[in-house]
């Protein structure tokens, strides 16, 4: 079983669907870390930054809160409107 532990995480609503995210954690199954990426058309896309060594990790997102809808091929929320999924 891994080792875990997350020393603080911050969260902030920068637009009424767009937020930020930041966390620094501990895991022993990391040397060493750099992943740039960005996702589109899917739940919470957005922009995602980690850098880590030695197993301290640090992490930020900038991402949707909305669902991506497969079946209407759009962004729903879950909130305006019922989602529905093709997942299911």
């Amino acid at each position: 079983m891994s080792k875990f532990r997350s020393y603080w995480t911050t969260y902030k609503k920068i637009t009424k669907n767009k937020n930020f995210e930041s966390q620094l954690l501990y895991s022993e199954n990391s040397w060493a870390l750099c992943v740039l990426s960005w996702s589109r058309k899917t739940h919470h896309s957005g922009l995602s930054f980690r850098i880590g060594i030695f197993g301290f990790e640090f992490h930020i997102k900038f991402y949707d809160s909305r669902h991506w809808d497969y079946k209407n091929n759009c962004y729903s929320n879950m909130n305006e409107k019922p989602f529905t999924s093709d997942l299911t």
